[in-house]
């Protein structure tokens, strides 16, 4: 399975996540207002992503590829990644 990189940007965008450039596009999640050292990146030549690549990414962004795949189909919404990351610690509860 691939994904376009545009969706996958698209998502993190909706989803809590601001981009940073540099020699590659970063993507980092903020919670409550503050920066978490949760980020990924896509490159800028690449249109779409692989399975590799998929798993990857869910694995920086501390979820399964499945999850990641739901993400960026808006299946999955920002509140069911910010259960996941309380459930592993990852952040603490408001």
């Amino acid at each position: 399975m691939t994904l376009k990189t545009k969706d996958i940007e698209r998502s993190l965008l909706k989803k809590g996540f601001y981009k940073d450039y540099g020699d590659h596009i970063y993507f980092v999640f903020m919670y409550n207002g503050e920066k978490k050292n949760i980020r990924t990146k896509i490159s800028h030549s690449h249109r779409e992503i692989g399975d590799d690549l998929i798993l990857q990414m869910s694995k920086q962004l501390i979820m399964t590829k499945d999850f990641f795949k739901g993400f960026v189909e808006c299946i999955k919404s920002e509140s069911d990644y910010i259960q996941i990351l309380k459930d592993k610690g990852v952040i603490t509860t408001d």
